[in-house]
């Protein structure tokens, strides 16, 4: 393999270099991104360590390396916040995969920040905790969370668990197949993963104007729905395909709404016919074409 060359981490083809993007926290620099012809798997090899340095407080109040993101504002007002739309969509998603046939079901959300999703499952009657394992978020909470956020150490006794979601998680690890294999024994056999992450099969040739990969800093990984579902194969999970399942109107809705720069619920929205306006949208980005994980 060249120097020109990089080992895909997913399936070890040569991935060639396919552009570069500008990071946006200090030590500032460009980012080489590669692309992987056999799984088609795009990553930053030469990514950031200093995680410390990336996961401030500011990158909480979104002043860091991704402005799209306010998750301390999130966190403090949870009725006003866009992102409870998607929260309401992503507990929708629970009920239809696993929830409907074990109301018993517990739910771990893996990479949880500051909890508010898990918080949110909770005031819904599930059995929901959460864990986060890149550090500590500022802790702007009452106390009340320190009952469902897991330590390391608490996670054996709460699991294994019938459902986990990771939001927007993965594409912060360099290693994908290392990452799932980590969640596995979380699970337990049937157990379902859910995750969300950005689809990179529409931009496979344009990779540098695609804002998702613009976030260099913090954003390392980028799947097509085959590399995603190879990584899972690889991890333990057999992966299912279940498409624009019930909830994903609302996470859809709040990724164009996020995007076109709202940041509170409004009343007004209810106006948009959002089950048509999201299938459209799912047409043109493949949102819900990434598989589920079903653990093996």
């Amino acid at each position: 393999m060249s120097e020109a060359e990089k080992p895909c981490p997913i399936c070890g083809t040569a991935s060639q270099y396919a552009c570069s993007r500008r990071g946006r926290t200090a030590p500032i620099k460009d980012y080489a991104l590669f692309h992987c012809p056999g799984c088609h798997f795009s990553f930053i090899p030469d990514y950031r360590t200093d995680f410390a340095n990336v996961y401030t407080e500011a990158y909480y109040r979104g002043e860091g390396a991704d402005p799209m993101v306010n998750y301390l504002y999130d966190h403090q007002y949870p009725r006003e916040t866009l992102r409870s739309l998607e929260w309401e969509g992503i507990a929708r998603v629970f009920h239809f995969l696993k929830g409907k046939d074990n109301p018993e079901a517990k739910w771990l959300d893996y990479g949880c920040g500051m909890g508010s999703l898990t918080r949110h499952a909770r005031e819904k009657g599930l059995s929901a905790f959460g864990y986060e394992p890149y550090g500590q978020a500022p802790d702007e909470g009452e106390g009340s969370e320190g009952s469902f956020i897991l330590g390391a150490e608490s996670l054996s006794r709460e699991g294994p668990f019938d459902f986990v979601t990771a939001i927007e998680v993965i594409e912060h690890d360099p290693e994908p197949v290392a990452f799932l294999r980590r969640i596995r024994p979380l699970l337990k056999e049937g157990g379902i993963l859910f995750l969300t992450t950005g689809n990179a099969w529409p931009y496979r040739h344009k990779l540098d104007s695609w804002s998702y990969a613009g976030i260099p800093d913090a954003h390392m990984s980028f799947f097509e729905p085959g590399a995603l579902a190879l990584a899972m194969e690889k991890s333990g999970f057999r992966p299912e395909f279940k498409g624009f399942a019930p909830g994903f109107s609302q996470i859809i809705a709040y990724k164009i709404l996020k995007n076109l720069g709202f940041t509170r619920r409004s009343p007004v929205w209810r106006l948009v016919p959002w089950p048509l306006v999201s299938r459209l949208a799912d047409s043109r980005f493949k949102v819900t074409a990434h598989p589920v994980g079903v653990a093996a």
